[in-house]
């Protein structure tokens, strides 16, 4: 942890992942106040904007959708009608309460979401990752999951912040959230099988009232 903190103020490499007992913590004690602050307060809209787009990138119906770190729902309940199938995956058995009140999962699973992709036995034609690579900075785990549980010709969306352009691939803000550079992610997509459909601009939230500037970025498995 404290090489985590220390990485976050620019003294010392970030590492690859945001420790897991620190998420899990976090979104815990955060629960129970979680939709209304992060949407009313922070103005979260990455939920929003990436199943926005994802339906005009998609308007067809999918079979089956993996919501990795699903949290409360939110960005499930607004893909649900478009798929026969949705599975959640969290870290935190708190957020877990609150999507499973939703109805809308015919499963949900506790656990961290890179051992969640690398032990799963299903497949599924959309995975969906709604502000989570914030908490991820080395992406080529989570890609390599991902194409394991994909179908052929399945589509992985999720938000990422932007990376400052001396950065490099990726770095660790103050705010402790992670940030990504999209010549990173298209590299890291094109080595694990994945063509780019979209990469679009756009804000995710605010932080003491500035707009933080975000990428919802769209795949499709080869």
């Amino acid at each position: 942890m404290t090489g985590y903190y220390l990485a976050s103020a620019g003294a010392g490499p970030a590492p690859g992942a945001a420790p897991p007992g620190y998420v899990r913590s976090l979104f815990d004690d955060y629960a129970e106040q979680f939709d209304e602050h992060l949407v009313k307060v922070l103005r979260y809209r990455g939920h929003t904007a990436l199943a926005g787009h994802l339906e005009v990138l998609h308007p067809a119906r999918f079979s089956s959708a993996l919501d990795l770190g699903c949290g409360t729902g939110l960005f499930g309940a607004l893909v649900e009608s478009k798929t026969d199938r949705l599975t959640g995956v969290d870290l935190s058995g708190q957020m877990l309460s609150k999507a499973r009140n939703l109805g809308i999962y015919e499963r949900l699973a506790e656990a961290e979401i890179v051992q969640f992709l690398l032990t799963a036995d299903e497949t599924f034609d959309l995975v969906a990752a709604s502000d989570v690579l914030i908490y991820l900075g080395d992406l080529a785990p989570l890609f390599e999951g991902v194409r394991r549980v994909t179908e052929p010709g399945g589509i992985f969306c999720f938000s990422a912040e932007v990376a400052r352009p001396d950065a490099g691939d990726f770095e660790l803000l103050p705010s402790l959230r992670y940030a990504h550079s999209e010549a990173y992610i298209r590299r890291v997509a094109e080595r694990h099988g994945f063509d780019v459909a979209a990469v679009l601009q756009g804000a995710i939230r605010e932080d003491q009232r500035q707009a933080i500037t975000g990428m919802y970025v769209y795949l499709r498995l080869r």
